[in-house]
């Protein structure tokens, strides 16, 4: 996108701009998969969200809730860090990114664990 754009124009004759530009252009994509994914596990988490904080759910799958409780645990710690450092490129990186890929098939599972 970033580079397109500069190619176009001839800008990537200069090596310090077209390594600036790739940077870029790697952090926009980063933003982009990451939020992404959050999108994924927001959903998903909402509404697992309300099944296992219900009391009887609590006693009557305790395993599934037990794994389920670890996963809001990671979470609220990624949406804690977000709230509390608001710079998105310190946010919306791959690590983050492959953290909540961990939660997203966390979640799967705790919902595929529900039909059985």
């Amino acid at each position: 996108m970033v580079s397109t754009m500069a190619t176009d124009r001839g800008l990537l004759d200069n090596p310090e701009l077209k390594a600036k530009l790739k940077k870029i252009e790697e952090q926009l994509n980063d933003v982009t998969e990451t939020v992404e994914q959050w999108s994924f596990v927001q959903t998903k988490y909402m509404n697992l969200e309300i099944i296992f904080k219900n009391d009887e759910i609590k006693t009557q799958l305790k395993s599934e809730t037990k794994e389920f409780m670890k996963l809001d645990k990671d979470y609220t710690k990624i949406a804690e860090n977000a709230y509390n450092n608001r710079a998105i490129l310190g946010i919306c990186n791959k690590n983050t990114c492959k953290q909540l890929e961990e939660i997203l098939k966390g979640l799967e599972n705790c919902q595929r664990n529900l039909s059985k």
